[in-house]
């Protein structure tokens, strides 16, 4: 593998063994929340933010791998070995991991699936599907019906200096076009003007030069996996647009390849600002073989007491103690004859 492809797979990496299921309606700012303390640590180590999906195949679970660290002072827990605290996803439970996984990924044909801009399709101000109910994803739903083959799915975002050069771009565009009244040109500064929106809602992590990779056993499975592992990804509140892959490669091909459609302007990377690495990762709602997805806890910690300082009477920090225990349903049903 070439120093420049290595340079994109810098760990260390873990294997995620847990998740907590997502809570409340997805959004954009939602899912840039959840990957902004990753990118940032990236961003600051100079280091590209990788995470990915990979089937050995045969029956074996999946693997949901990435090199976004833990949290500071979060060591892996005796016995387990899990380290507790993921940056990405927030929360996760992981294992550090050898090389093994890369080899396997060398063993794999790979393609890179161009990104474009587009207009997000979500409208805005309406409740999210994953708000009403929480089925399994279109992207988790692949995962499963094709994990009986050996293919991977790789996201690598590098940091970059360009949010303030695009910026200023833009800015001129739109001095240019406003003189005109024709309808492209309003179309146009209807596309700036948008993401101009976008630029300056998340500049907070910079703008990342994003590779998605598609791999499989033989070229002739990737022809057929690569576009269905794209599709099937979310990106409908976000402003961009994934498509099937180009030539196959091996992995250290694909990891420097570089390539733009002149038609729709469909690249491999891609600019892209951060939230668009959480639907491109693809977690899944429900558990999946090899993934435990774990609903949210819920505690009351919030003391009930106002000042009551009779004699007698709990302390402050009982009372917090008691509130904090979560309420559940009693372990012995009511009316119910326990023996002496």
């Amino acid at each position: 593998m070439t120093t420049r492809a290595r340079d994109s797979l810098v760990g260390p990496w873990h294997r995620i063994v847990a998740i907590t299921a997502p809570a409340g309606a997805d959004s954009p700012e939602s899912d840039f929340v959840a990957v902004l303390p990753a990118v940032l640590s990236a961003a600051e180590s100079g280091r590209a933010f990788g995470v990915g999906w990979l089937s050995r195949g045969a029956g074996a679970p999946l693997e949901l791998i990435t090199n976004a660290g833990a949290l500071p002072g979060a060591a892996p827990e005796p016995g387990t070995g899990e380290s507790p605290g993921l940056l990405f996803p927030g929360g996760a439970r992981g294992v550090a991991i050898g090389d093994d996984w890369r080899d396997e990924l060398d063993r794999m044909v790979w393609t890179s699936c161009p990104g474009r801009q587009a207009p997000p399709l979500a409208e805005p101000g309406r409740p999210d599907r994953g708000e009403q109910d929480r089925r399994p994803t279109l992207f988790e739903s692949t995962l499963v019906t094709l994990m009986g083959r050996r293919f991977g799915w790789l996201v690598i975002a590098e940091p970059t200096e360009l949010i303030d050069a695009e910026i200023a771009e833009l800015r001129t565009q739109l001095n240019v076009l406003r003189r005109y009244d024709e309808e492209r040109s309003r179309f146009d500064v209807e596309r700036a003007q948008r993401r101009m929106a976008e630029l300056d809602a998340f500049r907070e992590a910079g703008l990342w030069s994003v590779r998605v990779l598609a791999g499989a056993a033989t070229a002739e499975e990737l022809r057929l996996i690569a576009p269905v592992l794209a599709g099937s990804v979310d990106l409908s509140r976000h402003p961009y647009r994934l498509r099937g892959g180009l030539e196959p490669h091996r992995l250290a091909g694909a990891l420097t390849v570089r390539a733009q459609d002149a038609a729709d302007g469909a690249a491999t990377p891609f600019p892209a600002t951060a939230g668009v690495l959480a639907p491109l990762a693809g977690l899944p709602r429900r558990e999946v073989p090899g993934l435990r997805v774990l609903d949210p806890g819920y505690f009351d910690v919030t003391s009930e007491t106002e000042g009551r300082d009779s004699p007698g009477s709990a302390s402050p920090l009982i009372e917090v103690a008691r509130s904090s225990t979560p309420r559940t349903a009693p372990l012995v049903p009511s009316g119910c004859r326990c023996p002496r």
